[in-house]
C-alpha cells in the first residue's frame, strides 16, 4: 500500500505546532487501531537514520476510537529546512503499514519568547 501524501503548511522555528486529527481508513472503512504502536518521524531526508522529531502514541500521539489520531500540539524546535516525515502503524499481529508522508518544512524565526 502507497502512503497517502500529506504535506503539511510551512512551520515557523519556535512556533507550537497545531493540534491535527486524522483518520486512517482502508477501502473507505475506518482502520481499527485498538492495539497498535504509531510512529511519525520527521526528519531532514528520508535516508537519514537521525529524526528531528518522533512522536508515538505515548510521546504525543493519541489513538481515539473510529481510525482517529489526533497529534498533539508540540513546539517546532528544529533547525529550518525541507523536512521530510511519515506515520507509520504496527498492529498487533506484527503487520507494519506507512499510511502517510510528506513534506514538513520549516522556516527560521526572527523573534524568540
Amino acid at each position: 500500500m502507497k502512503p497517502a501524501e500529506l504535506n503539511f503548511d510551512v512551520q515557523v522555528r519556535g512556533n507550537s505546532f497545531d493540534e491535527l486529527t486524522v483518520q486512517i481508513k482502508e477501502n473507505g472503512v475506518a482502520v481499527d487501531l485498538t492495539g497498535c504502536n504509531v510512529k511519525l518521524q520527521i526528519k531532514e531526508d528520508a535516508n537519514l537514520d537521525r529524526s528531528l522529531k518522533t512522536l508515538t502514541e505515548t510521546t504525543g500521539i493519541e489513538i481515539l476510537p473510529g481510525g482517529e489520531l489526533k497529534i498533539n500540539p508540540f513546539i517546532i524546535d528544529m533547525k529550518k529546512g525541507k523536512h521530510v516525515y511519515d506515520l507509520v502503524v504496527k498492529f498487533p499481529d506484527e503487520t507494519v503499514v506507512t499510511y502517510f508522508a510528506g513534506q514538513f518544512p520549516v522556516i527560521q524565526n526572527v523573534s524568540d519568547i
